[in-house]
């Protein structure tokens, strides 16, 4: 007679289905929790589930009861990364690990009273400005090759006395603004050499749609609008294609940061759901996901640092009390 009753139970549980926390019978669901880097390890309700490697970037689990489950990644040199995700009936959760370095992994490249910085949005390019006792002026350096271009650092032809504006980049150079007069550079990468020359057809202030681009961000398929609001002093983000949204979009706008004075933002290298934001006294990275809580972790802190993202590169470029290092969202090795 046990054994009679016992028999739906069993063609139940082989068909998929599971007692949730509220006692009722339901489909099953499934994980998919994936990590960046190999070696990170994935636990489910404490228990670990797989150490990732080249051939395996995450783990999927099956058959799981609809409830919520704590989820955590670890991998030794990085900060944790944990979240308690639910699982819907006939549902695949899925999210993917921010892991960021536990120690900031940076080298310094100058010392020399910068405080401003600038990546080009054509080419591999840092514009920096920086003020010392007796000069203030504006440099041009190469990433790839880490040097400032000619002339060096300070020449007259890029110094000012009281004010400096990027007004807008160009392919192989920038329009600028010093003590308010408008100057074209071309920027000569063969030479590493940056010249002043006419501005031609350029004008010499912003145009309303280049004060917009300066405060948003569009991801390379175009999908994801991030903008801050200096008035409001909100970061938010936008998905801009059809639904279905994706999973890491609660709804088609969605608040990322509220009250903060935001010096710089850009997409995390290579993933669509994380950012990257400067303010207060650090470099941070941000989910989009706000699925157990927004996760912010620390990149950097410093006093009042600010970044630049290179075009094609996955370094940070970061000036922090005039000097200037790169800074890498990888651990040491």
């Amino acid at each position: 007679m046990i054994f009679l009753l016992l028999v739906p139970v069993t063609i139940l549980y082989a068909l998929g289905y599971r007692v949730d926390p509220d006692f009722s019978l339901r489909k099953t669901g499934g994980l998919y929790i994936s990590s960046t880097f190999t070696g990170s390890e994935i636990f489910v309700d404490k228990n670990l589930q797989r150490k990732t490697n080249l051939l395996q970037s995450g783990v999927f689990i099956q058959n799981l009861a609809p409830k919520k489950y704590g989820i955590l990644v670890l991998k030794e040199g990085y900060l944790p990364w944990a979240k308690d995700l639910n699982v819907k009936s006939q549902f695949v959760t899925e999210a993917h690990a921010l892991l960021v370095p536990m120690q900031t992994n940076g080298k310094i490249l100058s010392r020399g009273g910068f405080v401003g910085i600038k990546s080009s949005t054509f080419d591999s390019i840092l514009l920096l400005s920086f003020e010392t006792k007796n000069r203030k002026a504006i440099a041009w350096y190469v990433p790839d090759s880490d040097e400032f271009m000619s002339p060096i650092p300070g020449e007259s032809a890029f110094t000012y006395t009281k004010s400096f504006e990027l007004i807008r980049w160009l392919d192989n150079g920038a329009v600028v603004k010093l003590d308010g007069k408008a100057i074209r550079v071309l920027l000569d990468f063969d030479n590493r050499s940056a010249a002043v020359a006419s501005l031609g057809e350029e004008t010499a202030v912003k145009l309303p749609d280049e004060e917009e681009l300066f405060n948003e961000r569009i991801n390379s398929r175009k999908s994801i609008k991030v903008s801050f609001d200096p008035l409001k002093r909100e970061l938010a983000a936008e998905w801009l294609e059809p639904e279905p949204l994706p999973y890491y979009f609660a709804e088609r706008a969605v608040t990322l940061l509220e009250n903060k004075d935001i010096r710089n933002f850009e997409f995390f290298p290579k993933r669509r759901e994380a950012l990257i934001a400067s303010y207060g006294n650090g470099i941070w990275a941000i989910e989009i996901d706000s699925r157990g809580g927004r996760i912010i972790q620390p990149i950097y802190k410093g006093k009042f640092p600010d970044f630049a993202l290179p075009r094609g590169l996955e370094d940070l470029y970061v000036i922090d009390d005039g000097i200037l290092m790169r800074v890498k969202l990888n651990a040491a090795d």
